[in-house]
């Protein structure tokens, strides 16, 4: 724990860059100052100028992203609140699923301005449930009906409300069929891409949204995104789950249409105290 706190803090406050830029404020008046003496007092003063304010330039643009943490935490405030909500009527009222999937919505509706702020580009997330299904096979035997199980994931909530209302016309989507489902389910940990379609292209992501058609147009619905598992692994138990459920009950995702919107090294983290948060209320609607 302490060992990625130091490396996520030493991002942000010792980038060389940030280094450089220090030196060369220090370093480059003091050379001002004796070069002065020796050459063109007009130009060297000139230079520093530029070549200290292109330094602070670059810092800036390099750290303003930090700073928006400081705002997208305020904003995820109120989705955690939101979520509060939704446990205590949840757990303790006698909130109907209606209700309980309304306050979620609106939970992940702040989660996704939150990453607005973060990333400076527009942001949609969405929770989706995983489960499994008892799928017909063929099998190439005459009158033998086959089935074998497989894992889909099916949307719960998205971030936009009018999204949301039109959710119970959306077709589950096969695991198998999706590379960052797939990744997340196996390896129980987040997974993060900031080209997909770069990958897609090279075949490299799976995509069972994305047709051919994409490979001329480029219309691409999102270009980078992360999907966390909200999973009900606690010390003591096994990675196959209580009982041979599934670790992984659901899955938290979120996306841009800009291509390397997201910053792994602290997205990633800032992220996942949404989907621990929410568990207890997607545990509970599942038992």
């Amino acid at each position: 724990m302490l060992k990625a706190s130091r490396e996520v803090l030493a991002g942000f406050a010792t980038r060389p860059l940030n280094v450089a830029a220090n030196l060369a404020s220090i370093v480059g008046l003091v050379v001002v100052v004796i070069a002065g003496f020796g050459w063109d007092s007009r130009i060297l003063p000139l230079l520093y100028v530029c070549g200290l304010s292109l330094f602070l330039l670059i810092r800036y643009v390099r750290q303003e992203r930090w700073a928006r943490y400081a705002e997208g935490v305020q904003v995820m405030d109120r989705a955690q609140r939101r979520l509060k909500e939704a446990t205590d009527t949840t757990l303790f009222g006698e909130a109907t699923k209606e209700m309980t999937l309304d306050r979620l919505q609106q939970g992940l509706s702040a989660f996704a301005e939150a990453f607005t702020l973060v990333t400076g580009t527009n942001c949609r997330a969405s929770i989706k449930e995983v489960y499994v299904e008892d799928v017909l096979v063929t099998t190439g035997r005459a009158a033998a009906l086959d089935f074998e199980k497989e894992l889909f994931v099916a949307t719960i909530v998205r971030s936009d409300a009018d999204a949301s209302a039109r959710i119970s016309s959306e077709i589950p989507d096969r695991v198998s069929e999706n590379s960052d489902f797939k990744f997340v389910l196996s390896s129980i940990q987040p997974f993060h891409c900031g080209d997909l379609p770069k990958e897609w292209l090279a075949r490299r992501y799976d995509n069972s949204h994305w047709h051919e058609g994409l490979r001329e147009s480029r219309d691409f619905p999102y270009r980078s995104s992360i999907v966390w598992p909200i999973e009900s692994l606690r010390p003591g138990t096994s990675r196959d789950g209580d009982d041979g459920e599934e670790p992984v009950i659901a899955v938290l995702c979120v996306d841009s249409k800009r291509r390397h919107a997201f910053r792994p090294g602290a997205d990633l983290q800032f992220g996942s105290l949404f989907a621990h948060a929410v568990y207890p209320v997607l545990r509970y609607e599942r038992s």
